[in-house]
């Protein structure tokens, strides 16, 4: 999905078209895909920030991404356009909540279970 405001001050958010990623889902061709289709798009010079989860190849990707586009910005502030998918965040501290006992601690472990695909520890906690 692309957010943006248009020249008029609207808010408007488009579906950006898919691409096939050929060979494995490895960062170097996930990074590939996503600035083609920037570049296609003729907006490589206005992206800004990034909304995803937190697994550590979304963080990679956003990373080299943002170093690829913009070569003069700190590590500092790439990483403060790496938005976090809220919903996600949100759904694991209910998770938590709901459980009462070592609310941290069930959080940590719930993080990371998801992160691992572990399907069986989040029914668990």
């Amino acid at each position: 999905m692309g957010y943006f405001v248009n020249k008029d001050g609207r808010r408007r958010h488009v579906i950006l078209r898919l691409r096939e990623i050929i060979g494995k889902h490895t960062s170097e061709n996930i990074v590939g895909v996503l600035i083609d289709l920037f570049r296609d798009y003729r907006i490589v010079g206005n992206i800004r920030y990034f909304i995803a989860n937190n697994a550590e190849l979304n963080n990679m990707c956003i990373n080299v991404i943002l170093y690829a586009l913009y070569l003069n910005i700190s590590a500092k502030l790439r990483k403060g356009r790496q938005l976090r998918y809220f919903g996600y965040i949100t759904n694991l501290y209910a998770q938590a909540f709901i459980i009462r006992s070592n609310t941290e601690g069930v959080y940590k472990e719930l993080v990371r279970a998801y992160r691992e695909i572990d399907f069986k520890k989040v029914k668990e906690l």
